[in-house]
């Protein structure tokens, strides 16, 4: 199965490679936080629900999302979006998306490495068009884990990193990966 999607990743990239005009570049900084409480999500401008099919190929990912509207949401109904994503070293990357449907989604079902719900809570960053993202992780019983990952993407290297929102107690650089996989081998992240 997994030489299956490598295979489909391998020919989605050599697609790739003839887009012209939809490939975006892409500077990411993301942190794990540990909320201060489960209400201060409250104070997200806007909240959507993420299921997320994804495999992955050395520094590429691709993956297929079903969006769902949860508050405030630009999207009235459930729409499906295609991305491919290149890593291009820490928080850099070059990124493609486009819509897609049901099926596709479906289909990757039968063969994503990872499957994961989450819920994406949208904090804006005041006097910019920046906009924090904090992505509360669903355990299988339905509840959220404690860390949630806060990422942020910004125009250009020389743009000052806005301050995080003041809803966490403790957090984790992405930088820092042997922390990262302590929490990972205790179950805190994934």
């Amino acid at each position: 199965m997994i030489t299956r999607s490598r295979g489909l990743l391998k020919t989605a990239l050599e697609g790739l490679a003839s887009v012209n005009g939809k490939v975006v570049d892409e500077i990411e900084k993301a942190y794990y936080i540990k909320l201060n409480n489960i209400d201060e999500l409250k104070k997200a401008s806007k909240i959507e629900r993420f299921h997320q099919r994804s495999i992955r190929h050395n520094d590429v990912i691709m993956r297929v999302r079903k969006i769902e509207p949860i508050l405030n949401s630009e999207i009235d109904r459930t729409k499906y979006e295609l991305t491919i994503k290149k890593k291009l070293g820490t928080g850099e990357a070059k990124e493609y998306t486009e819509n897609t449907t049901v099926e596709l989604f479906d289909f990757f079902g039968t063969f994503a490495e990872r499957d994961e719900i989450k819920d994406r809570h949208y904090f804006e960053v005041v006097g910019t068009n920046l906009v924090w993202e904090v992505d509360m992780f669903l355990k299988n019983d339905s509840a959220y884990r404690y860390w949630a990952r806060a990422e942020i993407e910004i125009p250009s290297k020389g743009v000052s990193l806005p301050q995080l929102p003041d809803i966490y107690n403790e957090f984790v650089s992405m930088d820092d990966q042997e922390t990262l996989q302590k929490m990972r081998d205790d179950g805190l992240i994934l």
